[in-house]
């Protein structure tokens, strides 16, 4: 039946202890690394297109997302799964930052990290919508600092 439907495998990995970060296309345990991404650290593995700034970029956002949800993974920010909703809003904020905070135009979001124009779109939405707060706000702008906090160990 799997043969048929390919994502009930993919639903039964996921639902499994190990999560998408254990999960490869063969059916494999180990991730599947772009040869340019061999020997890096494990936060760069689930990045689709290997290394370029504006992964580099992402993997900041997702740094300084992280660190207010501390109870999320990078994996589950990156990928959230369907009914987790505060992945999804952190997955919003940091594409929301990507755009706002550190200038990547929506269009090269979507190329570089493989998203939907839609589901894009929809966190400029949402997050833009939320900023209206300022307690949100604030949070946001905590965010950002430890983002640019990342971004410059990174490159040190």
């Amino acid at each position: 039946m799997s043969e048929q439907y390919p994502f009930l495998a993919l639903s039964k990995k996921y639902n499994s202890s190990e999560g998408f970060s254990s999960f490869a296309p063969d059916g494999n345990t180990e991730p599947e690394v772009p040869p340019s991404t061999a020997g890096q650290s494990s936060s760069a593995q689930y990045l689709p297109l290997g290394t370029s700034e504006v992964h580099a970029l992402y993997d900041a956002a997702l740094t300084g997302v992280q660190d207010s949800f501390s109870h999320l993974s990078k994996d589950d920010i990156a990928y959230p799964p369907h009914q987790w909703l505060d992945a999804r809003l952190a997955r919003q904020i940091a594409l929301h930052m990507m755009n706002d905070h550190f200038g990547i135009p929506r269009r090269k979001i979507v190329l570089e990290l493989e998203r939907s124009r839609t589901s894009v779109a929809r966190a400029m939405r949402k997050v833009g919508e939320r900023m209206g707060s300022m307690a949100f706000a604030d949070a946001y702008e905590v965010m950002t600092e430890v983002a640019d906090k990342a971004l410059e160990e990174d490159g040190a």
